[in-house]
C-alpha cells in the first residue's frame, strides 16, 4: 500500500494509531489506511517481511533512526535483519522450552547481545 495516494506521509500512520487509541475511533477518511496499512495480516503491526537493503534504508532515514527493535517476533535467538532490524523476542517464555534468554545491552551507542542461562 502506497500511503502517498492518500495525501499523507508516514508520520501520518503514528498520528491515526495515536487517535485511536485514545478514541478507540478512527476518521472515516482514514479509514482505508487504518485497515489496509495498520491492521491487515500484511500492514505494519504484524508483517515481519522486509524489502531491499534500499528501501529500509530510506524508511530508515525517512523517520529519522538508525535501528528498529521488533518484539512480539518469536526467535530462538537475538536476530539482526538487513543490518538494522532487531527481532528481540528471543522466546524467552518457559513454554518455548529453553531455559537460555538473551537480552540486547545498549552502552554507548553500542549494541551487545547478552545471555542468561537458567540453572
Amino acid at each position: 500500500i502506497n500511503i502517498a495516494k492518500y495525501g499523507k506521509d508516514i508520520f501520518s500512520i503514528n498520528d491515526i494509531w495515536k487517535q485511536f487509541m485514545l478514541s478507540s475511533q478512527i476518521d472515516p477518511n482514514d479509514k482505508e489506511i487504518f485497515d489496509k496499512i495498520i491492521l491487515d495480516f500484511e500492514g505494519i503491526l504484524w508483517t515481519r517481511e522486509t524489502d531491499s537493503k534500499e528501501d529500509l534504508a530510506i524508511v530508515m532515514q525517512t523517520i529519522g533512526c538508525s535501528y528498529m527493535f521488533v518484539g512480539h517476533t518469536p526467535v530462538p535467538n537475538v536476530t539482526i535483519v538487513k543490518d538494522k532490524i532487531w527481532y528481540i523476542d528471543s522466546c524467552i517464555s518457559r513454554s518455548f522450552g529453553s531455559l537460555q534468554y538473551q537480552y540486547i545491552d545498549i552502552n554507548n551507542n553500542t549494541i551487545n547481545v547478552k545471555t542468561i542461562t537458567e540453572q
